[in-house]
Formats: C-alpha cells, sequence, structure tokens
C-alpha cells in the first residue's frame, strides 16, 4: 500500500514567514510615506492660506506640525526647513499685494514700514547664523514660550485707526529688530507681531498691516535661508542643521508648492473673508506644540 506524504505547511515555513513580514514591512512602509505626503501636503496649503489670509508666513502651522511627525528631536530641523517654507510662501503673498495695489498705496506702505523693516533686514540672518552654527542656543522651552507670546499676538484684537503715528526711526528699528530675532528663532515668518504693531505703532489700517506682515515674511524667510545656507558654506552644519535632509525632497516639493499656490489664493480671500476664525484656530494648534515642548 503506498501513502502519501502530507504536503508542508506553509505556516512552519520560516522562509514563507520571513517573506510575509518583508511584504508586511513594505506595505506599512507605503502607508506610512503615504501618510506623511498627505500631511505635508495640508501643512503646506494651510501654511500658504494662513500667510496670503491673515499675513502670516506660515511657521505658525508649519513648526508644529514638523515636531508631531518627526518628534521633538527633530525641533531645530523643523525651524530651518520652515525658513524654507516661510520664503515661498510670504513671496508669492507679497507679490499679489504689490500687484493688487497701486503705486501710491505702495508707497505708501513702503514710507510706515521702512524703519522697521530695516531692523528686520539687520538681525535676521545674524540670528539665523548663530542658529545654525550653535543649535544648542535653541531649546524646546524657548520656542515654547515664544509661541505662547504668538498666540498672545494672534489674540490681539487690532483696531482701526485714521490718525497715523508719526514715524520714530530708532523704535520703529528697534521693534523691527526684536521681531525678526523672536520669529528667526521659533521659524515663523513674523506677520503676527508685525501685524500688530503696524496697527498700535504706526497705526495702519488692518489691510496694510497685514501687507506689510507678508513683507516682513518675506525678508525673514530670505535672509534665515541665506543664514543658514552661509552658516552650513562658512561654519559647518551646526550639527543637525539639515533642512533637506529632515524630509525627502518629493516631500519638501509638496510642503512648499501646495503652500505657493494656496497663499496667492489667502490673498484673494483676505479682501472678503474675515480671519477671526482661523486666528482662533491657529492660536489652539500653537497652544498644544507650546505645551508639550514646555513639558518635553
Amino acid at each position: 500500500m503506498f501513502t502519501i506524504a502530507p504536503l508542508a505547511d506553509s505556516r512552519c515555513d520560516p522562509f514563507s514567514e520571513a517573506s510575509s513580514r518583508v511584504h508586511r514591512l513594505k506595505d506599512d512602509t507605503k502607508i506610512r510615506v503615504g501618510m506623511e505626503y498627505l500631511t505635508l501636503l495640508m501643512a503646506g496649503a494651510l501654511s500658504g492660506l494662513v500667510a496670503g489670509l491673515a499675513g502670516l508666513g506660515g511657521g505658525t502651522v508649519i513648526v508644529p506640525v514638523l515636531v508631531w511627525l518627526y518628534g521633538d528631536a527633530a525641533l531645530h530641523d523643523a525651524i530651518v526647513v520652515s525658513w524654507f517654507a516661510v520664503l515661498f510662501n510670504s513671496a508669492s503673498a507679497a507679490t499679489r499685494q504689490y500687484k493688487l495695489r497701486s503705486s501710491e498705496e505702495r508707497s505708501q506702505l513702503i514710507a510706515a514700514s521702512k524703519y522697521f523693516l530695516i531692523g528686520v533686514l539687520v538681525v535676521t540672518p545674524i540670528t539665523a547664523l548663530v542658529l545654525t552654527g550653535i543649535p544648542s542656543v535653541l531649546t524646546p522651552t524657548i520656542v515654547g514660550a515664544l509661541q505662547i507670546t504668538l498666540a498672545a499676538a494672534l489674540m490681539w484684537q487690532p483696531a482701526q485707526s485714521t490718525e497715523p503715528r508719526t514715524m520714530n526711526k530708532a523704535f520703529d528699528t528697534g521693534w523691527g529688530a526684536l521681531v525678526a530675532a523672536a520669529s528667526t528663532l521659533i521659524g515663523i515668518g513674523g506677520g503676527a507681531y508685525t501685524t500688530a504693531y503696524m496697527v498700535y505703532g504706526p497705526r495702519r489700517p488692518l489691510r496694510d498691516a497685514i501687507a506689510a506682515g507678508n513683507f516682513t515674511g518675506l525678508a525673514v524667510g530670505a535672509l534665515s535661508v541665506v543664514g543658514y545656507l552661509a552658516s552650513v558654506v562658512f561654519v559647518g552644519n551646526g550639527g543637525n542643521a539639515k533642512a533637506p535632509g529632515l524630509i525627502s525632497g518629493v516631500g519638501m516639493a509638496l510642503l512648499l508648492g501646495s503652500g505657493v499656490v494656496c497663499s496667492a489664493i489667502g490673498v484673494k480671500l483676505s479682501r472678503n473673508l474675515p480671519t477671526a476664525l482661523l486666528k482662533k484656530i491657529l492660536v489652539g494648534l500653537l497652544a498644544v506644540s507650546a505645551v508639550r515642548l514646555l513639558i518635553s
């Protein structure tokens, strides 16, 4: 009598089990990368919308999202990446603001903010250079504390004024320098600080203050990137400063591209839509991020 040997149980085959684990690992990796790309796309779009609607650079969204994605250890790199996002978002929003205004309106805006911007132009690259060369100067506690002050600036209710204040060179330049230092440290464009100052300092209309915030964001973003690149070239990478290395090239393209597109849309919407709800959302996001950093 012949007997037929039972077929080998594939569940006991170590090669089959290893192959199955590899396939599951690949599937999990694809899902994780897909969710990462989707998160970066949405974060970029929201940051761009914020830039156009409220005069912010978008760093209020970028830094908390990147820290959530990659952990508190990626804080310094998240801020460097945010400088690039602020640059692209603010460039798009500022270009749109420039095109929407008459030559007279442009001249008035420049006259009202020129000394403030001088302070921004001087201090921003120095802060970026120091931060990139010595990343240890920036701690989660400092970033969390500054995020709380930013949330307070966003909650500040601007009041319209028809009586512009006489320009004070030292005062405006000093505030510009202070805003630039704080903004560069936490990876934002300084739009919230700028808008609040322009309304209560030079007493400009809110629409002009938002435009000034866009131009401040452009200056902060551009000079932060210049300071970062100069530090990498002449000083060294400063430890963790690897903006392109935090996320992949595709992720960076999604983050920056969606921000540029949505910032132009935000400028259009800013002329018709209130920004109160958007600011409340940003305050909540900053509060969660600040608390997390302060207790880390």
